[in-house]
């Protein structure tokens, strides 16, 4: 798919595409299938570069897939799942949480986009949260990101939101670009 046509499907004016992340109930028992192992190899590229023990300096993310402490503990609770939050670390852990945490956003999206999101979509729902998501794909393309997350949000994750030569916000465009090519869409 073209930047293009990923971006008019961004604007909800293209036609739906399947998503790489299979449909389902996650289970610890079922065996992963490559195109989900795909995506969340990705995911932990762009969140961590692949570093189990990454911690951001920006907030209190860590892990391969750079959980908040927050989000963590949400889910554990939610799952039942009796981890820890230094079993962030822990890529085996880590993992049942994200898939949780992915098809969970992949419902919301579904919801919101009327089709399979995109994996950049998904990204931008790990990124953003599925309500933060929904804001940015829903926001003019030439809109300020600084208009559309959070003060918070902005000041932890400026190589994302700000341009690094000129050190001005991107527009709302320019973000999902740079989601899309992190998350290797």
């Amino acid at each position: 798919m073209s930047v293009w046509e990923d971006f008019q499907k961004f604007l909800g004016k293209g036609s739906p595409t399947t998503s790489n992340v299979s449909s389902g109930t996650v289970t610890n028992a079922a065996p992963t299938p490559p195109a989900k192992l795909d995506y969340y190899q990705r995911l932990a590229e762009a969140e961590s570069s692949g570093v189990a023990t990454a911690k951001a300096k920006t907030s209190s993310a860590a892990g391969l897939y750079q959980f908040t402490e927050g989000t963590w503990k949400d889910y554990n609770k939610k799952y039942g799942l009796g981890f820890t939050l230094e079993d962030r670390f822990d890529p085996q852990k880590s993992r049942q949480v994200v898939e949780r945490f992915t098809e969970d956003n992949k419902k919301q999206l579904q919801q919101y986009l009327g089709s399979d999101p995109t994996d950049t979509q998904l990204y931008a729902a790990h990124f953003l949260g599925a309500e933060g998501a929904k804001k940015l794909l829903s926001a003019a393309p030439k809109k300020s990101i600084k208009d559309v997350v959070s003060a918070g949000q902005y000041k932890a994750n400026l190589p994302i939101f700000e341009d690094k030569k000129t050190k001005k916000p991107r527009t709302v465009a320019e973000v999902y670009s740079v989601l899309q090519l992190k998350i290797k869409e």
